[in-house]
């Protein structure tokens, strides 16, 4: 009986974390604010810029800043992108994170993506705790 309760307690911790950990991002379109409880997006633009002076396959970069509007500190905080091709196919998705972003404080981010061909993107605050 008592092995019969620990994994039914098991299982329900089990599903309490998975829970936490797949909170769905709200993605937004052009200049539109994304936003959580946790995280405003203030800014963000997207280009293809050369990764070095030798490369000849720029990565698309999408560039912006971000603030802490949860009024604590947060330890983890992500911003993420999905880039698409002129026909809307989706080509790839990337992040970028922090550790440690204060009260109120701001955040200038970077996420690129290799993939060629990219029309637009949309922009998204991931997980936060």
């Amino acid at each position: 009986m008592k092995r019969i309760i620990v994994l039914v307690l098991l299982g329900v911790l089990l599903l309490s974390l998975g829970t936490l950990a797949c909170a769905e991002t709200k993605y937004s379109e052009g200049n539109e604010k994304a936003a959580t409880g946790d995280i405003e997006i203030l800014t963000h633009s997207g280009a293809y810029e050369p990764v070095n002076v030798y490369d000849t396959n720029p990565a698309y970069y999408v560039r912006g800043t971000a603030k802490n509007v949860s009024g604590k500190q947060l330890s983890y905080a992500e911003i993420r992108v999905r880039a698409y091709d002129s026909a809307g196919n989706l080509l790839e998705s990337g992040l970028d994170n922090i550790n440690d972003i204060g009260a109120d404080q701001t955040w200038t981010f970077e996420v690129f993506v290799w993939k060629q061909g990219i029309a637009s993107y949309d922009i998204g605050v991931g997980s936060t705790f």
